[in-house]
């Protein structure tokens, strides 16, 4: 049995007053159905690809042989599609634990301009590699959830500074804990910080204005080989917290590391 709520989901709580974002926290840890089906809906999927409740208590992701990608908004009014947005500003953090069985298998997080048609996006994808040597982190500013061919385009390249160890390999069981802030430097560009495991990586795109409300969503591809499949637990979205709630908090949320870890 898994603990039902993370340290995250904790600290999400407490910064859901959210002022700069119309959206409550959210969190979900997938126990229930109703938390996939009431609150997601898929964006862009290849074909034959599916996504959707797992009885084990998560969310998966499954893929055929030759195409492997599907991406699911957080959506907490799904039936209407795009006529109610949920969304977020601009200190938001989005945590989720994520299962990636072979290498190669990515899971990536939009954050979606919520003026737009849902057609404008910065993306943060995380590239898991089966020996812990290789891991890779990677951002594009233009990308695209709604589109196959521009799905991540501006992806920077796979260069060397993009290469780290997270401390997780590919694997069946377990799952790595990811985490996405987004903020705005002093001129109101975004910042971007990216965490995999124990592996890192912060970008600002300086070029640009942030986005002032965005939409979230998870852009997973599980492979067209070996085991076709990604899992996603466990998934808070809200405000990241002050200094001073983390330390109050800090001993509760210990614990709730530890419970997991024992169970």
């Amino acid at each position: 049995m898994k603990a039902a709520l993370t340290a995250a989901a904790v600290f999400t709580c407490l910064g859901a007053g959210l002022a700069v974002s119309p959206a409550s926290a959210a969190i979900l840890n997938f126990d229930d159905a109703s938390q996939y089906t009431n609150n997601f809906r898929t964006l862009e999927q290849e074909m034959g690809v599916t996504i959707g409740h797992n009885a084990g208590g998560f969310v998966r992701a499954a893929a055929p042989t030759t195409t492997s990608r599907v991406t699911t908004l957080y959506d907490t009014t799904p039936g209407d599609l795009a006529d109610t947005k949920t969304t977020f500003g601009t200190n938001t953090r989005i945590e989720f634990d994520a299962r990636l069985p072979d290498a190669g298998r990515s899971i990536g997080v939009y954050l979606i301009n919520a003026a737009s048609a849902q057609n404008a996006a910065y993306l943060a994808l995380f590239n898991v590699d089966d020996s812990g040597t290789s891991d890779r982190i990677r951002f594009s500013s233009s990308a695209n959830p709604t589109s196959a061919a521009n799905n991540a385009a501006g992806l920077e390249a796979a260069a060397a500074g993009n290469l780290g160890n997270a401390g997780y390999n590919a694997s069946t069981a377990d799952f790595v804990h990811v985490t996405l802030d987004y903020t705005v430097d002093v001129n109101s560009h975004p910042v971007l910080s990216f965490t995999a495991g124990d592996f890192n990586r912060t970008i600002t795109f300086a070029s640009l204005t942030a986005y002032s409300q965005v939409e979230v969503a998870f852009r997973l591809s599980p492979g067209t080989s070996g085991s076709r499949f990604l899992d996603i637990d466990n998934v808070s979205i809200g405000a990241i917290p002050e200094p001073a709630a983390l330390s109050v908090f800090g001993l509760g949320a210990i614990g709730l590391l530890s419970r997991r870890r024992r169970e």
